[in-house]
């Protein structure tokens, strides 16, 4: 996909001239030059959780009904200068829930779609929905668990947290659930693997001491090897301390993994970077190495990366690669290593960086997506800084590393190349 570098227009540089062109405030939705913060359009009124780069335009899922001046109910698509709906959006059978959306993945030249609902615009789906740009299929009878009487549960239980796509153009969906609808459902225990006409188990799954494991990441390497981090203690039968990974035929332990030093431990988010695994989450060591929040698999062992994120008790709650040997990392934190950082922060291989002056306290990023030039950034945030002033946000952002660090940019103004 070509750099979306149709999408500003520069201002003459001065303050002002910025501030017309964004209207002042970006509800959820800016970009940032390399110093400042700018809009992204009219921004969403709720939380973003996934964000992928599709057919020339960005599109954010969450939880949220409204983006710009456009009813979207969990999914939305910017295409440059406005916001518009996949028909209706995700929706929920049972009464006071709505449809969320979890996860987003390209992959077979389509958008797959994931989350917590029962619909999408008119299809009846569980939790998961195919979308090629003008059609919306199902994946067999979705994902989810079952009823007493041991069919797929259409009240919607079950949900879809990480979804990756494999070298083959397969689909590999992480969540908390049980089983996958085939004609039959199909016991597959938080991890399955969907071929463009049927799903499939991974082994027996990945299981917490009683029951199912949660998914809440998923990563493919250049080989095709899988690896799944979240909150488990086995997998394929085997311990595997809340990461593991799929080589095709079983799973296997990734090193000693989170070990038994807290109950609490989990794996939020992974990220592999030429011929290393990155993992964030909650945890304070690692293969028997104290980290903090965030760490590598490199060489068949762990290691911290730098000093970790600073006072983050989730660690990193999304990490994408930087197209550069490194990777960029949101969550909600403090700082990274001795740089002051607050929820966003860059690693380039040595020795870490922030973005402007971050995500103002009480936030988080959940998402990111990356064009080759651009960062956008989803999640539960609502102002950033600007010197001494704090510009309302509301969970979506866009960070322009390529421009000069003097140019005001703004947003909306032309269509994305």
């Amino acid at each position: 996909m070509a750099a979306l570098s149709g999408l500003y227009t520069e201002s003459d540089g001065r303050e002002d001239g910025c501030r017309q062109a964004m209207g002042i405030l970006c509800d959820r939705s800016c970009s940032v030059d390399g110093r400042r913060w700018h809009a992204l359009g009219g921004g969403i009124n709720g939380y973003v959780y996934a964000l992928a780069l599709y057919k020339g335009n960005l599109y954010a899922g969450g939880d949220f009904t409204q983006a710009g001046e456009v009813a979207v109910n969990g999914l939305a698509v910017w295409d440059g200068a406005s916001w518009s709906a996949v028909g209706d959006g995700v929706g929920a059978m049972q009464g006071t829930y709505k449809g969320i959306v979890r996860a987003l993945a390209v992959t077979d030249d389509a958008l797959y779609i994931g989350g917590d609902f029962t619909s999408l615009h008119d299809l009846a789906t569980l939790d998961i929905a195919r979308w090629d740009g003008r059609k919306l299929t199902a994946l067999g009878d979705g994902l989810g668990d079952v009823d007493y009487g041991g069919v797929m549960d259409a009240t919607g239980y079950g949900s879809i947290y990480a979804l990756a796509a494999g070298p083959d153009g397969s689909l590999y969906a992480g969540g908390d659930f049980t089983s996958a609808g085939n004609r039959e459902p199909l016991r597959v225990n938080s991890v399955a693997r969907w071929d463009g006409r049927s799903w499939e188990a991974l082994g027996s799954g990945l299981e917490k001491t009683y029951g199912k494991g949660e998914v809440r990441a998923l990563a493919v390497d250049d080989a095709g090897t899988l690896y799944a981090g979240g909150q488990f203690v086995a997998a394929g039968g085997e311990p595997a301390a809340s990461i593991a990974q799929w080589d095709g035929r079983r799973w296997q332990p990734v090193g000693s993994g989170l070990g038994t030093d807290s109950v609490y431990a989990y794996v939020n988010s992974l990220a592999v970077v030429g011929d290393a695994l990155y993992a964030g989450g909650g945890m304070a060591s690692i293969g028997g190495k104290k980290v903090a929040g965030l760490a590598i698999w490199q060489a068949g062992k762990w290691a911290g990366v730098g000093d970790g994120l600073r006072n983050g008790y989730d660690g990193a709650l999304a990490l994408h690669p930087d197209g550069a040997g490194g990777f960029y990392a949101g969550g909600a934190f403090t700082g990274a290593g001795g740089v002051f950082s607050r929820n966003l922060a860059r690693w380039n291989g040595k020795r870490w960086s922030s973005l402007g002056k971050g995500i103002v306290p009480n936030s988080s990023v959940r998402a990111l997506a990356w064009d080759g030039r651009n960062l956008f950034l989803g999640g539960s945030f609502s102002t950033v800084e600007e010197g001494a002033e704090k510009v309302t946000v509301n969970g979506l952002l866009l960070w322009d590393r390529a421009r000069p660090t003097n140019a005001i940019l703004s947003v909306g103004a032309t269509k994305w190349a």
